[in-house]
């Protein structure tokens, strides 16, 4: 297990250098900046490579044999920029690349076949929950388990950074989990985030339904400052989230505006990611929501605002209906970029419409026991929905919901059964399950939710 490391301040943002060949390109790139393994990072968009500011060494070349800890033989190097693979040797010394190029003759303690291999640096996971849950929990790499802080599910994928505190949540203070993963060693690097909504509900207690005073905005921003200070590299929002879900632009552009002396980064879980945000409901909510194009436009208003690095988080044009706008949100974040705007983002690299693996069709309001005065005085959520299937007009804005929510989700095909009591639909989509009972998928979902367990919002 080695140290935690630690980035003080973000990396930075480079572009490709434009070199005569491939070796000389990442020779350039090395004597300007220099590579420490294993922090070599993937993506913040396309063309583009984070590394650690490093001090800067003179340029090394593949002209004299030399010996090294590690060689790496005959890979096809990916060396981040965009550029297309080429094949190279890698020498490493004292944990850094110290030369990339045909190393004819060189020896090493080690050396690593990589013939018909791509080699790459690598990979940020800009968007990671796998310090989640607080100290000591099995979600958290704060934890004792040489397993768990290991995080071999992570490095094994070839991430060797993770971006924690997503969202707008994150511990409080930032220096105790610092220093608890700095006391405790880690697998992967670690880039740790102060979370928006941390620091709203820090200066504006439980009541946060609504904007913020400006002695509450400042409150904010002198948390920000004292997380900055203590090693946070950003500002993570989740504005679909309660509490962000009430702030305003100018709330988010004050705070960001922290940032640009630390060079940090802002990267927001936008107010919608479709046609409208997770939260709206057609049966619950008469005002217009805002839409995946009203979100992107507001991130990219933020960094032209402050000058600051924004990233628009698991970006997707989500919902059947909505599907084709990703072009529209594309065009305009490529404008944006076009006229000086440092604006990002990032994206699954799987099909989703997030927070999959809790997905319940049935709204909410149609579940909860709002006579209970506590958890434990609650009736089960089948209960409270056979009582309001019993009213015609409830009854039929509850199906509305789910309508909305199933092609929010992708349709019929897409919404797949992982848990469920009845094993046979596991693995299988709505579409099919409504197929085997004979009767419409929402139907479905009601019966899913009926027969199954009765106790668990969904049936699963």
């Amino acid at each position: 297990m080695r140290n935690f490391r630690f980035f003080p301040q973000p990396a930075r943002l480079h572009h490709a250098f434009h070199a005569p060949d491939p070796v000389r390109r990442l020779s350039a790139l090395h004597a300007r900046h220099g590579y420490r393994l294993r922090k070599i990072a993937g993506i913040l968009g396309l063309a583009a490579l984070l590394v650690a500011p490093v001090p800067a060494s003179p340029p090394l070349t593949a002209q004299q044999p030399q010996h090294y800890d590690l060689l790496i033989r005959g890979g096809r190097i990916l060396d981040g920029t965009g550029n297309p693979w080429f094949r190279a040797d890698i020498g490493i010394r004292d944990g850094r690349i110290a030369a990339l190029g045909m190393l004819t003759g060189a020896t090493a303690d080690r050396v690593v076949d990589a013939s018909g291999r791509h080699v790459s640096p690598g990979f940020i996971d800009i968007h990671s929950h796998a310090d989640d849950g607080g100290s000591g929990r099995r979600a958290s790499l704060r934890n004792d388990s040489t397993h768990r802080k290991a995080a071999p599910n992570i490095v094994s994928q070839g991430a060797t950074t993770v971006v924690v505190n997503q969202d707008g949540r994150s511990p409080w203070p930032i220096a105790e989990q610092r220093a608890t993963l700095e006391r405790q060693g880690v697998g992967p690097n670690v880039m740790l985030m102060v979370g928006h909504g941390t620091v709203r509900r820090m200066a504006m207690g439980d009541d946060f339904r609504r904007a913020a005073t400006p002695g509450e905005t400042a409150r904010m921003g002198a948390l920000v400052r004292q997380a900055l200070e203590e090693g946070a590299v950003g500002i993570s929002a989740g504005l679909e989230y309660v509490p962000g879900r009430w702030s305003t632009t100018d709330e988010i552009v004050a705070l960001v505006a922290e940032l640009a002396p630390y060079d940090g980064v802002y990267i927001s879980h936008e107010r919608a990611e479709g046609a409208d945000p997770m939260w709206y409901l057609p049966s619950q909510h008469e005002e217009t929501p805002p839409t995946l194009l009203d979100a992107v436009a507001e991130t990219i208003e933020i960094g032209r605002r402050t000058g600051v690095r924004v990233v628009a988080s698991h970006i997707k044009a989500k919902g059947v209906g909505y599907w084709g706008q990703s072009a529209s949100a594309i065009e305009m974040i490529q404008q944006a970029r076009d006229e000086g705007v440092r604006v990002w983002a990032d994206q699954y690299p799987y099909p989703t419409s997030g927070t999959d693996g809790r997905t319940v069709l049935i709204p909410r309001w149609a579940l909860d026991d709002e006579d209970a005065t506590s958890a434990a005085d609650a009736r089960p959520p089948a209960d409270m929905l056979e009582i309001r299937l019993r009213d015609p007009e409830t009854a039929a804005l509850i199906r509305s919901d789910i309508t909305h929510e199933i092609g929010r989700r992708g349709g019929i095909n897409r919404i797949v059964v992982f848990e469920y009591p009845n094993e046979e639909y596991v693995g299988k989509n709505l579409g099919e399950i409504a197929a085997e009972r004979r009767e419409d998928p929402i139907e479905t979902a009601i019966a899913l939710q009926l027969e199954g367990d009765r106790t668990r919002p969904g049936g699963g």
